[in-house]
């Protein structure tokens, strides 16, 4: 796992292959059916407001964390049409169990997050207590990857605001179009500290483009440049 602290030794093929190596230990999570859990974790269900809109979440920690310990986080999110309902039941115990916090959510629109509402028609002026009555369509079941990333984006304000998190490690997980939306908000949010991409979906410059701008560390007009 590459971390914005290390540098890279033998280029872009040592990522390559630390990437496969996190992808065949998530492969071995997949099946973790098969290992029974201890129960050494809580779970509590959050709100997560992205763009105006409720996302629900879920949170995961160790139960025998102690005062004032401040933990590593992981923001999980799922691919095309994905819920955290499967990531809660197949992976988020186990990294809890791990010393973890994990987040999960569903993206807006999706499972148990509030719908994005847009306008159907004219904006009307204001009554004489601000208030306006509108007529709205909820959009829901929508893969959009700018909203998505920008989803991912608010569960990093969000869990960084937790107690118990160290802001300094947090990193993202992301699996199947996730993969591809993780490596974007990692390239543009600087307290991602590191990433996992299991079978991404991607463009196939982006992993190369990834580990240039780490090793540069140039953000900013430039990178949203070379990512069009």
């Amino acid at each position: 796992m590459k971390t914005r602290s290390g540098k890279f030794r033998g280029g872009n093929r040592l990522g390559f292959i630390s990437v496969m190596i996190l992808t065949l230990i998530l492969v071995v999570f997949a099946g973790a059916s098969a290992v029974a859990l201890e129960g050494n974790y809580e779970q509590r269900e959050v709100d997560i407001w992205s763009d105006g809109t409720r996302l629900s979440g879920d949170l995961f920690y160790p139960s025998n964390i102690k005062k004032g310990q401040k933990l590593p986080a992981i923001i999980m999110s799922h691919g095309w049409g994905g819920l955290k309902s499967h990531l809660n039941n197949t992976y988020a115990p186990y990294f809890a169990e791990a010393g973890y916090v994990v987040l999960t959510f569903d993206y807006r629109g999706w499972g148990e997050s509030d719908s994005r509402l847009v306008l159907i028609d004219e904006m009307p002026e204001p009554d004489s207590d601000g208030e306006i009555t509108v007529t709205v369509k909820a959009i829901r079941q929508l893969v959009d990857p700018l909203d998505q990333s920008e989803d991912i984006i608010n569960a990093i304000n969000f869990i960084v605001g937790e107690p118990i998190v160290d802001p300094k490690r947090i990193g993202l997980w992301g699996s199947s179009f996730s993969g591809g939306l993780v490596l974007n908000v990692a390239l543009k949010d600087p307290r991602v500290k590191c990433i996992t991409t299991q079978v991404g979906s991607m463009d196939s410059s982006w992993p190369n483009l990834y580990y240039d701008i780490k090793k540069r560390n140039t953000r900013g007009p430039e990178l949203f440049r070379r990512l069009k």
